[in-house]
């Protein structure tokens, strides 16, 4: 089994080297308290998230400081240019067809599932 310091060590060096690795240690968290086995490993659970969290302080001292302006150079998205980039991402303007006829065929199903209770 992997030491526990070691798992510390590398969720905090991935949360640092990217925030969004901070999604992985909560689905990590939620399969270790669903899913893990009998007996449920509470303490070291705890040290590990204490040590973790201490580790983390700097990281949400930046961010709760220097978090300004990385989002300002996005533009707000029209509903053109929504429709555009499902076009260019489905393959054309087929694609569009495409998703309303998936949107016609899930609102006929949702109306039949209602009509039979």
């Amino acid at each position: 089994m992997v030491a526990a310091h070691r798992l510390v060590g590398t969720a905090a060096v991935a949360v640092y080297s990217q925030f969004f690795a901070v999604l992985v240690i909560v689905a990590q968290l939620l399969w270790v308290g669903l899913v893990a086995r009998q007996p449920f490993p509470g303490r070291k659970v705890i040290v590990c998230g204490v040590a973790l969290g201490g580790l983390l302080v700097p990281f949400g001292v930046f961010l709760l400081t220097r978090n300004v302006g990385q989002l300002e150079w996005v533009s707000a998205l029209t509903w053109g240019q929504a429709g555009a980039l499902l076009a260019l991402l489905g393959g054309g303007a087929a694609s569009v067809m495409y998703l309303l006829c998936w949107i016609a065929a899930a609102g006929k199903l949702i109306q039949g599932r209602s009509n039979s209770r």
